[in-house]
């Protein structure tokens, strides 16, 4: 319980520190928290902190990839600081209000994070695991009951949102790579989270809160650039296109 600033001086040092300097710290401290209980976790400063520190690290020269990157063999590529970040993220995952809070830009945004860069650095990045850790943070949106009904339906229309505007980027990365291809386990996180919200994609279902991402007498243009970012992976498409 309490303010970041009662955190031990460590843990301050490392989630306070820039570019991706403490990456090592950070995973131990993922491991840290991951072996605690998920229960205590509810909008924590440690939580938020950490979260902070990733989208520190992913706008850095170190995370950004080339287009030559996309088109190295994957027993290749430098992959040491993809698990930094997944397990932070699966470490965080369970503490709902503050991984809202990192991809909405509502009253409690967490300060230092761009939500729309954070979504970039998600998606665009090769991850070694193939999205596995990062879609933890997307795949709990799907429970629309309860009491954090209405934070899971702000995050799903956040990240929904964010996936129709990017699209077609999403469906062409540098070597003409989708993102279901290079990241399957996130866009099935992605289709997970987002599949009850379908019929509130189109004005059904207003009672969940999820506001559609078009006007409903448009062409739906970002509703369909979303379905198609879903339909990148088929295992995610056959899930989602069934719902």
């Amino acid at each position: 319980k309490g303010a970041f600033n009662q955190l031990p001086d460590s843990v301050q040092n490392t989630l306070n520190a820039p570019d991706i300097q403490g990456a090592k710290h950070l995973q131990d401290i993922s491991h840290i928290v991951k072996d605690g209980h998920a229960e205590f976790q509810t909008n924590t400063d440690l939580d938020r902190g950490m979260l902070k520190k990733t989208a520190t690290m992913m706008d850095t020269p170190f995370w950004q990839q080339s287009a030559e990157e996309y088109n190295i063999p994957p027993d290749q590529r430098l992959k040491w600081l993809d698990p930094v970040v997944s397990d932070a993220f699966s470490a965080v995952s369970p503490d709902h209000q503050a991984v809202h809070d990192a991809i909405t830009t509502g009253s409690g945004h967490i300060d230092g994070i761009n939500s729309d860069k954070f979504m970039n650095g998600v998606t665009h990045r090769i991850w070694a695991d193939g999205g596995d850790g990062a879609g933890d943070l997307f795949e709990w949106t799907k429970n629309t009951g309860g009491p954090e009904a209405g934070i899971a339906s702000e995050t799903a229309e956040a990240y929904g949102k964010y996936l129709g505007q990017h699209g077609n980027e999403l469906l062409d990365l540098p070597g003409h790579h989708t993102v279901g291809e290079i990241n399957p386990k996130l866009v099935q996180a992605f289709g997970q989270g987002l599949a009850p919200y379908q019929g509130a994609m189109v004005g059904e279902d207003p009672q969940l809160g999820f506001k559609p991402h078009d006007d409903l007498g448009s062409t739906m243009d970002n509703t369909k650039r979303l379905f198609s970012v879903i339909d990148s992976d088929p295992t995610a498409a056959k899930d989602f296109n069934q719902t």
